[in-house]
């Protein structure tokens, strides 16, 4: 590995260790009217935006970022992201000019994400590993865009961070 690369994958192991320790603050959130409403979730995300499921609420109660399902207004994340069944988009920012991450929740097993997304990235490079809290990871690179999927068995939630260039 390149020093580029491994100053790259260093950098976007610390985006998703931010996204893991805004999770983590965001899950001791007060009890979020919209989830625990016995009526059900009421109008979420920001104004105009599409309401945010249920599931979504709950994992990522009170999202600084707004609630979206479309990945396409992250300008880092490529054309075409794929999307493996079993995974709902909850959360999509564009953290700086060249690092996006979106937020996923699923009722998969981590290995059974990774599983499930690995064939459908058939245009890069990727790698398995034990990533942040011992649970798999998935690192993936092509051109000058690097990403992982990082998966959390304890919240069955999913961070991918993208970073393009030498950000």
């Amino acid at each position: 590995m390149t020093p580029t690369r491994i100053r790259m994958t260093r950098a976007l192991q610390l985006a998703l260790l931010g996204g893991t320790v805004a999770l983590a603050l965001s899950a001791c959130a007060p009890a979020n009217p919209l989830v625990d409403d016995p009526n059900g979730p009421a109008v979420s995300g920001p104004a105009g935006g599409p309401a945010a499921s249920a599931d979504c609420l709950a994992a990522f109660p009170d999202s600084a970022f707004g609630y979206s399902s479309d990945a396409s207004t992250a300008r880092t994340v490529p054309a075409g992201w794929p999307q493996p069944d079993g995974v709902e988009l909850c959360v999509v920012f564009q953290s700086s000019d060249y690092t996006a991450v979106l937020q996923y929740t699923t009722e998969l097993e981590p290995e059974a994400v990774l599983d499930a997304w690995e064939p459908l990235l058939g245009g890069y490079a990727t790698e398995r590993s034990a990533g942040i809290a011992g649970w798999p990871i998935l690192n993936a690179h092509a051109g000058d865009l690097e990403f992982a999927i990082q998966t959390d068995g304890s919240t069955n939630t999913v961070v991918v961070a993208f970073q393009e260039g030498d950000a």
